[in-house]
């Protein structure tokens, strides 16, 4: 049931009322509007018409059949009945009423409800009901598809011998926070027939039959007088959407070292052809990869993925021929479900990994006729160098990414209709323009190239939008990269990069974190094991502000990559704004650890050192830092302010002195960096040259009025030289850029220590 901003009360007189603490077997009814939240996003007006509507025809059902509303949750329903006869009765003709008034509607007017039924034990307290049986019902409804009922067997056993049914097993699922597993049922409802494959129907025996289904118009009468149910299975039970995962681990080359690049090109090959199946959830390189030396049991891994296949295999080499061994393992039932040895030539190996997808394919029920690569043969050659050209870009290094180009391109050239290649090398010339590698506009105008060749041979190739996206987003086309993602995720609903993509754009670009958290939080399902997804989730919450989430996402990362520092660095940060400065503090110390050539850590450490006191650690740190890295001006100008609060005056004025000599000379060399001149400002207030300050904090808006660190840098200034006026305006200039200049912020800022209380600046920073 989704959780909607909007409560709509119940009509008191339309449903009869149950006693208050009371335990009862009853059928619950589970109902929501598919992607309501959407439609309120796109039209609050419109949706709030439809569920005006909905509300009305669902009130009306409940009542003829004698059900009880026991509450409302925005676009949910939560129903019981004295029987499950009486609750399927109702479903079903909610189905139906939804079913004609759709008929002729425009797609943003369908009012498209899923509903799920179970019988269970509940308890009714204070006109709520609780109990396992309402959270089975609950866990059910999801799994309906759109316009469609799923129940329970439970629910089903009830209906033996008091109706006719059409129904399909999907199979047994283990439903989230349900000890046991429930056996799940979809209704097939008489219009949903056509778009089903031939069944096979099992007769329950019935002691009464009087009526057979009839046409849809006629569907409550006939079911009035009920008469048979039928039970419909499939040679092989159809999966449970939690079931249609899968994960492809490395093939483990146990031959040569040097044929390495062919055992993970040809896992990752696999990756991006099974996901190409549809409704299947594919686990990403970046999380398969993560499992390349582990001696983990295959269930265990299955088991921290979430998902219920993991396919596995070995390649050795041998001259010109390979024996390519693949195992899938079904963790559900904890066994393997084939394993096979494919004796090839070295030039059968695209055709074998085609082979293998459509075993997995099979598996799943998929036909892939309609689904399969646009080159359905490929010279063993061109499908080697596609494969090098994989090796080299996973290891994302300057070097190693031309030479993927180069791989590429040659792949290219000796297939000019092979795809993967094709978008490959676009997403190669992209990402060393990204990278900062080589940033003229030919690579993007390549990449740009080779995404519009891939189009034209194959129209829905979610990569070669994906790509198209980040070109424009380079190019500083924000709103054109965002349809080009969309349209990617449209294609692809799983596809991890433009997930991840799309979420980076919400976040740092549209500053709409909200968004970006939906996005990446989808991506974790699909790279569970990415520390980067799961660390830019944690930025996400941070900008809301919802520091425990956030907390939690870093711990994570950090779990999952202890040596990069800067998951350890966004934790100190929502420790330091939430007042553990003790706990930021060694979260920053563990960050220098990881990498000392950090120069933003020994930045970050300095203020909550000083806040506590620890004036002399932040001296040793900081000279730490200025050791490693002695052109630093932001560090030398905070070790002057250290040695300043220490008292030691003289080291102070030598360290500010030099400072503002250094940068002085920058500015002389590039006199167009607003940073610079701001910078100067601060040493030049330090050094109680009140004329050079302000004039130097003038310089800095004039050249850069746009960057809030720079603006922040001025107000900082103007505090220092106790000019209140003037810090406030900048201050209030910062904080309308970045909201996190803000209490927290104020609390352990620099350079503000004569105003930190003052009524007029706390006013602005709490805005």
């Amino acid at each position: 049931m989704t959780d909607k901003p909007t409560n709509i009360d119940t009509p008191q007189d339309q449903s009869p009322k149950m006693a208050e603490h009371d335990r009862k077997l009853a059928a619950i009814m589970f109902t929501d509007i598919k992607d309501y939240s959407k439609k309120m996003e796109h039209n609050e007006a419109a949706a709030m018409s439809m569920l005006e509507t909905h509300n009305q025809m669902m009130h009306a059902s409940v009542q003829k059949h004698s059900g009880t509303v026991i509450k409302t949750v925005g676009d949910a329903f939560l129903v019981s009945f004295e029987s499950v006869f009486k609750a399927i009765q109702c479903s079903i003709e909610v189905q139906q009423n939804f079913h004609d008034y759709n008929k002729g509607k425009l797609p943003e007017e369908l009012i498209t409800v899923r509903i799920g039924v179970h019988l269970g034990d509940i308890i009714v307290k204070n006109k709520d009901v609780f109990g396992e049986g309402v959270n089975i019902a609950a866990r059910i409804q999801p799994l309906a598809s759109p316009g469609g009922i799923c129940i329970s067997e439970d629910a089903m056993r009830q209906l033996r011998g008091k109706m006719e049914l059409n129904l399909l097993k999907l199979g047994t699922g283990q439903l989230k926070n349900i000890e046991l597993p429930v056996i799940i049922y979809k209704v097939i409802l008489p219009w949903q027939k056509a778009e089903l494959p031939a069944l096979l129907k099992i007769k329950f025996a019935l002691k009464h039959r009087k009526a057979r289904f009839v046409a849809a118009a006629g569907i409550i009468g006939v079911l009035g007088a009920g008469v048979l149910i039928y039970n419909v299975f499939l040679s092989e039970p159809e999966l449970l959407a939690s079931d249609r995962s899968i994960v492809i681990l490395p093939i483990q080359n146990i031959g040569e070292a040097e044929n390495e690049y062919l055992a993970d090109g040809i896992t990752e090959d696999l990756i991006s052809q099974v996901a190409r199946i549809p409704e299947i959830l594919v686990i990403a390189k970046s999380s398969s990869f993560h499992y390349r030396k582990s001696s983990l049991p295959d269930s265990t891994i299955a088991n921290q993925l979430n998902i219920r296949f993991l396919l596995k295999g070995t390649l050795q080499l041998s001259g010109a021929r390979a024996n390519l061994r693949a195992t899938l393992f079904d963790a559900k039932r904890n066994k393997e479900e084939w394993n096979e040895m494919f004796d090839i030539a070295r030039n059968q190996i695209f055709e074998t990994s085609d082979l293998i997808v459509q075993k997995i394919s099979n598996r799943f029920g998929k036909d892939l006729k309609d689904i399969r690569r646009p080159s359905k043969s490929v010279s063993a050659e061109a499908y080697e160098l596609y494969l090098r050209g994989l090796y080299h870009l996973k290891k994302s290094k300057k070097d190693d990414n031309a030479l993927a180009i180069e791989y590429f391109s040659e792949a290219v050239n000796k297939d000019s209709a092979f795809t993967p290649a094709i978008v490959s090398l676009a997403n190669a010339f992209a990402v060393h323009y990204e990278n900062g590698w080589d940033q003229s506009e030919k690579f993007l105008s390549d990449a740009e190239m080779y995404c519009k060749k891939t189009l034209l041979i194959e129209s829905d190739n979610a990569q070669a939008y994906t790509t198209l996206g980040l070109i424009e987003v380079l190019r500083g086309n924000q709103s054109k990269g965002l349809e080009y993602f969309q349209t990617a995720i449209k294609i692809d609903p799983n596809n991890a990069t433009a997930l991840d993509r799309l979420a980076l754009l919400y976040m740092l670009n549209l500053n709409e974190p909200a968004k970006a958290i939906t996005f990446y939080k989808k991506s974790q399902e699909i790279e569970p094991m990415n520390w980067l997804v799961v660390s830019n989730l944690g930025v996400g919450y941070g900008q809301l502000k919802n520091y425990p989430e956030a907390i939690k996402a870093f711990r994570r990362a950090i779990q999952l990559n202890p040596d990069e520092e800067n998951s350890w660095i966004n934790l100190g940060y929502v420790y330091e704004r939430i007042g553990k400065y003790d706990s930021a503090i060694q979260c920053y110390q563990n960050a220098i650890q990881k990498n000392p050539l950090n120069p933003f850590t020994y930045e970050i450490i300095a203020s909550p050192l000083l806040t506590l006191g620890k004036s002399a650690l932040a001296e040793s740190v900081l000279t730490q830092g200025i050791n490693l890295m002695p052109n630093n001006l932001e560090l030398i100008y905070l070790l002057g302010v250290t040695l300043t609060i220490t008292g030691k005056k003289e080291d102070a004025r030598r360290t500010l002195d030099e400072g503002s000599r250094l940068v002085e000379d920058k500015i002389k060399k590039n006199p167009l960096v607003g940073s610079n001149y701001a910078l100067a400002g601060l040493f030049h207030a330090r050094l109680g040259n009140k004329d050079k300050a302000i004039s130097s904090a003038l310089e800095a808006f004039k050249y850069d009025s746009t960057d809030n660190e720079v603006i922040m840098k001025i107000a900082r200034v103007y505090a220092l030289l106790a000019k209140k006026d003037g810090m406030i305006e900048f201050y209030r200039k910062a904080k309308a850029m970045n909201p996190e200049y803000d209490l927290a912020y104020l609390s352990t800022a620099l350079d503000f220590e004569k105003y930190r209380n003052d009524p007029d600046l706390l006013f602005v920073a709490r805005q």
